[in-house]
């Protein structure tokens, strides 16, 4: 038996930040709709190093974050289909996480026309887009909708400043796509946040720090279940085996490919690079045993939960009612 307690974290962005996805060009760059676990858990153990070295070292090495998401929202798993491109409307059927049969492809076929008979209009087909950041919309009888999210996001220009003149670098303007202030939710390991003395409440800074990016951190008391054995949704991205070294055991998946990126340095600049292949956010397993996979958690891998649908964990943790 897993030994873990896994409780909310609420996250309340108090100013513009950063977290880059992607570049468009060189010089324009645009921010995640979420907070990766690796940011989190960043702001969190600098926090740390800032009052104690040794506790700070620790949290580095044992604290266990998950990724943020926008208030009511999460990843998208295989069964929360896209409706109509356009509206971008998701649906659910109620309790489908826990079917036995989740995984047969009978099972998925018998789920879109139940959503055809609930649907008629229903063209082009539905289609799953695991990972995709959804927020929870209405809870119907049977089933639940929700709407992709788009951060809302404010473009600021930055200048590279020479080291030689102090003065504005030629052809060095920058602009960063920054997502406005809004409230987040993560799981952490409590008994470790508890052994390491963390307050329950935290002033950090989020993303890239010459931006900005100030929140605050609290602990809310409500627990989710991991999972063990069964049917199991990943709320981060999971890491089964790593080369071929099994990390846990498991019988069937429905999951994207993603890739895990770390961070590096050299004398001229730092980036993040990728690291290696991993399953999205969203991708559902059948545990034969989950042993082994919270070794990972540490780096953000493998926070693995137990729920009858997307609707049921939301509201678990109070962010729908």
């Amino acid at each position: 038996m897993i030994d873990l307690e896994l409780v909310k974290l609420e996250i309340k962005l108090l100013e513009p930040a950063l977290f880059t996805a992607r570049r468009l060009g060189s010089t324009y760059l645009l921010s995640e709709n979420y907070i990766k676990a690796g940011a989190l858990k960043g702001a969190i153990v600098n926090e740390a190093f800032r009052k104690d070295s040794a506790i700070g070292k620790k949290a580095l090495e044992e604290l266990s974050v998950s990724s943020a998401y926008p208030s009511g929202s999460l990843p998208a798993h295989a069964y929360i289909l896209l409706f109509k491109r356009k509206s971008q409307v998701f649906y659910e059927k109620k309790g489908i996480l826990s079917a036995d049969d989740l995984f047969e492809k009978k099972f998925y076929s018998e789920t879109l026309r139940w959503l055809k008979e609930l649907k008629e209009d229903l063209k082009p087909e539905p289609k799953s887009v695991i990972g995709s950041i959804v927020k929870f919309s209405e809870s119907f009888e049977g089933y639940s909708t929700y709407k992709k999210v788009t951060a809302e996001a404010v473009v600021v220009p930055n200048v590279a400043v020479s080291k030689r003149s102090g003065s504005s670098q030629r052809g060095m303007l920058f602009f960063y796509e920054t997502v406005k202030t809004g409230s987040y939710w993560a799981l952490v390991d409590y008994s470790k946040w508890k052994e390491l003395g963390l307050e329950d409440e935290l002033t950090v800074t989020l993303g890239k720090s010459r931006i900005g990016g100030e929140a605050r951190i609290s602990l809310v008391q409500k627990n989710v279940e991991y999972a063990e054995k069964g049917n199991a949704y990943c709320l981060t991205e999971c890491l089964p085996s790593f080369g071929s070294a099994p990390v846990f055991d498991y019988e069937r998946a429905l999951s994207a490919a993603s890739v895990y990126r770390g961070w590096f340095t050299n004398d001229d600049f730092s980036s993040t690079k990728p690291v290696f292949s991993v399953m999205k956010e969203g991708s559902i397993l059948k545990l034969k045993s989950s042993s082994g996979a919270e070794k990972l958690m540490p780096a953000g891998l493998n926070f693995m939960l137990s729920a009858e649908d997307g609707y049921s964990m939301l509201k678990s943790i109070g962010e729908v009612s």
